[in-house]
């Protein structure tokens, strides 16, 4: 009890800039009481004569007149209630500054969280680039994100330190934190940095990686070390990995070749008959599986078709939980073709393969970007093997699935989905066909 006290007294502490505020609050509240008093025609002799020897010997006003006694009221009320209102939203200003440090007007704060609070509960499946793109685009309509993040990669920084440190590959992760931070670009700049020219280990790795690998120690294991930069970054929604124990892609070729390794299923260039996990058993993040079976939207892609996305459905819990799941079910195909994987495929194609690995569960919407990059931009992307997504409307005739198309491509220093088009369609599909939530 006494210790409670002691803790509540710490709002009178020198520094806190609260007091001052709260010694106009008596003044507020005599002025609103004076006001009042007025307004209601009560008669006090003694703050009458005192109002008499200012007001009518000085401006030969009649105190006694109801209209002179009314605007007193009216002036009074007013001034208590502007006194209390300013200290009230100084006071809200110095904690809610000295919390987040954030010098934004409060009410404008207040509102986006209560917002973003109440939108719909959005699963996003994937990884790569192109599912932290699109979630930079959702979270400004909702916080209720979870991205379930695929963890098969074994190449440059998180391929090497999931062999030196034993931890799973935090690239992909990483991306989708910052993605979904509510901080200052220099945290985002700081995480998203890279060692380059330099001559022992560090070179090549991003400090993001490097974090998550030092929590991964910290925490004891990779999950919660996700869960604390998440807090750190404060983020608006969850990032879990799709699997909490490492796994290995292993894809066998139509020409009847078997591969093991992400980097080296992409090197080898020849069209994928079938995909599987060298770990069937893999455990998913069981928080992950819950916010897929409690979702309004599960969305998967965009991303590397057979490396970011399908890895995902290869563990049985998450590819029930979304077969299973009641919500709508999107999948947003990309805008280029990816090297050694998905060559010369058109977005039927993409849709096809998505279909093929939920055991043909119904996909309400296929989004697709229907406008096609400048010449010159596409020919710099041929020479990289790589083509434009074409999308043919015959193709998806037959098909239980609703095609929505529009310009959702950004061409800049590469050709990709804009994150605010993309965002704003998708949320408009929460509330299609009188959806809700």
């Amino acid at each position: 009890m006494f210790v409670n006290i002691i803790s509540k007294l710490k709002w009178l502490y020198p520094g806190m800039k609260i007091k001052r505020w709260f010694l106009f609050l008596p003044i507020g509240l005599i002025c609103v009481i004076i006001g009042t008093v007025f307004l209601v025609n009560a008669r006090f002799e003694l703050l009458l004569r005192y109002m008499s020897r200012f007001v009518v010997e000085t401006y030969d006003f009649d105190i006694t007149n109801g209209q002179v006694i009314t605007c007193i009221g009216v002036f009074f009320l007013f001034l208590g209630i502007l006194i209390i209102g300013y200290v009230l939203k100084q006071v809200l200003y110095s904690i809610v500054y000295t919390i987040s440090g954030n010098k934004t007007n409060i009410a404008d704060q207040v509102y986006k969280k209560r917002f973003l609070t109440q939108g719909p509960r959005i699963v996003v499946i994937g990884g790569g680039t192109g599912l932290s793109t699109m979630l930079r685009g959702l979270k400004e309509y909702t916080s209720n994100i979870t991205a379930v993040v695929t963890v098969s990669d074994d190449g440059g920084s998180s391929g090497r330190l999931k062999t030196e440190m034993g931890i799973l590959p935090p690239g992909d992760i990483r991306n989708c934190l910052v993605a979904l931070a509510d901080t200052e670009d220099i945290m985002e700049d700081l995480l998203q940095y890279r060692f380059e020219n330099i001559n022992n280990g560090m070179s090549g790795h991003s400090f993001g990686n490097i974090m998550l690998g030092a929590l991964s120690d910290i925490t004891g294991d990779f999950e919660s070390a996700v869960g604390k930069l998440a807090d750190i970054l404060a983020i608006r929604g969850k990032v879990y990995p799709c699997s909490l124990s490492p796994i290995e892609l292993v894809a066998t070729f139509e020409d009847g070749t078997t591969i093991e390794g992400e980097t080296k299923i992409v090197s080898y260039g020849k069209p994928i008959k079938k995909l599987e996990l060298n770990n069937k058993d893999a455990v998913p993040s069981q928080e992950a599986v819950e916010a897929i079976k409690s979702a309004n939207l599960i969305v998967l892609g965009p991303g590397s078709l057979y490396t970011s996305v399908i890895p995902n459905l290869l563990i049985k819990e998450i590819k029930d939980a979304v077969i299973k799941s009641k919500a709508k079910k999107v999948y947003v195909c990309n805008v280029m073709t990816q090297p050694g994987e998905t060559d010369s495929f058109t977005a039927f194609d993409h849709f096809n393969i998505i279909l093929s690995y939920l055991d043909n569960t119904k996909i309400d919407y296929c989004v697709v970007n229907n406008v096609k990059p400048a010449e010159e931009i596409l020919n710099f992307y041929k020479d990289n093997n790589q083509e434009y997504v074409e999308y043919n409307p015959g193709s998806f005739k037959g098909v239980d699935t609703k095609v929505v198309t529009g310009d959702l491509m950004q061409e800049e220093d590469s050709i990709r989905h804009d994150y605010k088009k993309l965002a704003k369609q998708i949320v408009r599909l929460v509330w299609s066909d009188k959806h809700r939530y």
